[in-house]
């Protein structure tokens, strides 16, 4: 082995991918962002020839994809070993998200739905404070358990305002009943 494929230097295609996977990665905890890129050079040092040339170094590259894919890899990978970081708190962010979408789907009947909203944007608000939260699945989850409260206030104000076909509101002020 060479020590130009111990550490790349000279090869600017490698460090500035390098690079870049380091800056998508800045997400995570520096433990877990440092074991990542250690695999991935692990990897270009196993695929490359021990005489590598830049059409090598292109063609790995290539093969590897652009970094978002090697981010989206390590992310599933870290999810099927179980271990924890953003994938191991997933569950939290899917609990909410299903949470929400039942409130929703509950919507007409609020004395179940109006909580199972509140404990699902309250659960997915304290988890999108955690760094390593699956972002978008939890603002899903906020915007259903929202839309699910608003949804509830709206019919709430439509049923206040039913006529009860006698031509008369249903609600009536607090004067007005005791005239009658």
């Amino acid at each position: 082995m060479t020590s130009q494929r111990t550490d790349f230097t000279g090869q600017p295609l490698l460090l500035g991918y390098l690079s870049e996977l380091g800056n998508a990665l800045d997400h995570l905890p520096p433990e877990e962002r440092a074991e990542i890129i250690s695999g991935v050079r692990d990897h270009m040092r196993e695929v490359l020839p021990d005489d590598f040339n830049e059409a090598d170094v292109r063609n790995m590259l290539a093969r590897m994809g652009p970094v978002e894919h090697v981010v989206e890899n390590a992310s599933v990978n870290a999810t099927s070993k179980g271990e924890g970081g953003s994938s191991g708190r997933d569950w939290v962010a899917r609990s909410a998200a299903i949470l929400a979408g039942l409130s929703l789907l509950l919507v007409l009947v609020p004395y179940v739905a109006i909580p199972l909203a509140l404990i699902s944007l309250g659960v997915a608000a304290v988890h999108m404070r955690n760094r390593q939260s699956n972002r978008r699945l939890t603002l899903v989850s906020i915007g259903l358990a929202g839309l699910t409260l608003t949804v509830s206030l709206l019919v709430g104000i439509f049923l206040l305002q039913v006529d009860d076909g006698l031509g008369e509101p249903r609600v009536q002020r607090i004067e007005d009943a005791e005239v009658s």
